[in-house]
């Protein structure tokens, strides 16, 4: 049986819809080639299969291995029933019958019912055919166990190489690898439902009441069985999980890791496709993340429709709801998503929205670390480091610039007023400057930088051409100033080699600029003479 992710492109659609009629109608004609009940002892009334094949479908084993699923079925038994004493073309319509009713019940897609019932319809026609080659007998003989058990192994081989090219027409990636491995699995199954279908035929021929007997066997061995798969399958769970939180640090939804991270998540929930969606602090949507969409995991914009078998938790950060993670489409046709899938989501979302806040609070961290918090612009350290980066690869101009009468605004018409002139002038600086390097260096101090030859290396030309673009006229609410500034120049590496030097020196011609009646003023070592005899005077 097929389990898909829900959301598959139409041009794929045409295509898997394509290869499930050619596979129905070779199923068909090979049925219908088919001719007579090999044994002319007893006819099963087709409507007597269906029960079976739904039953068989229903309680079936589910092997997961590395996030891919293998589900074990007891199919072969009715179907060794089936071709055995029921007509082949009631057979037929006894297992479209029962996979009707399962897609019925499952509430699975058009898409899914096709590609099952071309599934089921080829493996009847494989089984019926090969055991009409079987002259009629009275009773069971060698050469039909031997006609049973081809007519499975081509039937199995052929749906499963069909099955994995409609999982490659749909953008899942399957290799050679995943189809040698389901087989690994099914073929052997395939055998051993054979020879208890064989078992139960022989002794049913010799004394119907064995049946009993049989049945009385299988029923505690099935059930066994599946109390063996489920609990292997959830140590191995717990295993991916403590892998997968051992392996979680500090996360951020544009990180590379984050979409590894979530692929990570669809293996472990053993699912089709995985959503993440983060929101703002206002509560917008601020990232959306999926993984497992065609088998390509990356970003999506937009919803689309939801699957019927999903499950979502919140993820909750310290100041409430942050997002949300959704799994759709649980992968093997044994079961759907249930209470323990529920809880392992709800674990992972923990654990995600753990990550999630320590790698916000990391680049919270570095923001404030590198930027200053009121202009958005970089603080002085992280100018110096710029600085440094552009002076290695050309000359540089660097300038210092101070908000005349910002003390006095500050003082007279208080701090928040200060702020707003202070933005201003940085995004004055910004639409005026868009590619230097802008930082705000302290107070109602910015520092600024270009390449010398983006300016013809003249600093007084440069000088200028910042206090045009930022002087003027400003309105704060009700309150109208005007802005104007001192501005000091230096070149580099004629005035210093690197950023530390440019930066105090810019800022000893920014102050000599303030008795220059804004300047520019360009820096000369007289004025770092005459700095170091006030400093001697003061102390």
């Amino acid at each position: 049986m097929m389990n898909t992710p829900e959301v598959v492109p139409l041009r794929r659609q045409v295509a898997v819809y394509a290869l499930s009629f050619v596979l129905l109608g070779v199923g068909c004609a090979l049925a219908l080639t088919a001719s007579g009940r090999p044994l002319d002892w007893y006819e099963l009334p087709w409507p007597a299969l269906v029960p079976l094949y739904v039953m068989a479908r229903l309680f079936g084993a589910e092997i997961v291995r590395k996030g891919e699923s293998i589900t074990i079925t007891m199919v072969h038994l009715p179907l060794i029933v089936g071709a055995v004493l029921v007509e082949p073309r009631m057979h037929l319509v006894a297992v479209l019958v029962s996979v009707a009713a399962i897609t019925v019940r499952r509430r699975q897609s058009l898409l899914k019912a096709t590609v099952n019932a071309a599934l089921a319809t080829f493996e009847v026609g494989a089984v019926v055919l090969a055991v009409s080659l079987v002259p009629t007998a009275q009773r069971p003989a060698p050469a039909l166990w031997l006609a049973l058990l081809v007519g499975l192994l081509a039937g199995e081989l052929v749906t499963s190489i069909a099955l994995n090219s409609v999982f490659r027409l749909i953008g899942a990636r399957v290799g050679v690898r995943e189809v040698a491995q389901a087989l690994t699995h099914q073929v052997p199954a395939a055998a051993g439902f054979a020879g208890v279908g064989i078992l139960a035929l022989s002794a049913a021929w010799v004394e119907p009441w064995t049946v009993l007997i049989v049945l009385s066997l299988l029923v505690p061995l099935v059930a066994a069985y599946r109390a063996y798969t489920r609990l292997v399958a959830e140590q191995q769970v717990t295993e991916e999980l403590y892998e997968f939180v051992k392996e979680l640090g500090p996360l951020t939804p544009d990180d590379e890791q984050a979409r590894v991270l979530l692929e990570k998540v669809r293996q472990l929930m053993h699912c089709a496709v995985v959503d993440l969606e983060l929101y703002t602090r206002t509560g917008g949507t601020a990232t959306r993340l999926r993984a497992g969409s065609h088998g390509v995991p990356g970003t999506i914009a937009g919803s689309d429709k939801a699957s019927e078998d999903c499950v979502s938790t919140p993820l909750l950060f310290a100041e409430g709801i942050a997002g949300l993670l959704t799994v759709q489409g649980r992968l093997g046709e044994v079961r759907g998503f249930d209470i323990r899938d529920v809880r392992l989501l709800e674990t992972v979302a923990s654990e995600l929205s753990t990550a999630l806040e320590r790698g916000r609070l990391l680049a919270e961290l570095r923001v404030a670390a590198t930027r200053d918090p009121l202009t958005g612009l970089a603080n002085l350290r992280q100018v110096g480091h710029e600085i440094d980066a552009v002076l290695q690869r050309a000359p540089v101009i660097v300038a210092a610039i101070t908000v005349d009468g910002f003390r006095e605004v500050n003082d007279t018409l208080g701090h928040l007023i200060g702020d707003e002139l202070l933005s201003e002038v940085a995004e004055r600086l910004q639409r005026a400057f868009p590619d230097a390097v802008l930082g705000r260096i302290g107070g109602g101090r910015f520092a600024i930088a270009v390449p010398a030859d983006q300016v013809a290396g003249d600093a007084a030309l440069f000088g200028l051409r910042l206090r045009t673009s930022v002087e003027g006229g400003l309105q704060i609410g009700a309150v109208g100033t005007h802005v104007r500034l001192s501005v000091g120049c230096v070149k580099g590496p004629d005035h210093g080699a690197d950023a530390a030097t440019l930066l105090r020196r810019a800022e000893t011609a920014m102050y000599s600029a303030r008795g220059a009646q804004g300047g520019p003023v360009l820096w000369e070592p007289a004025y770092e003479v005459q700095g170091q005899r006030r400093m001697a005077v003061v102390m």
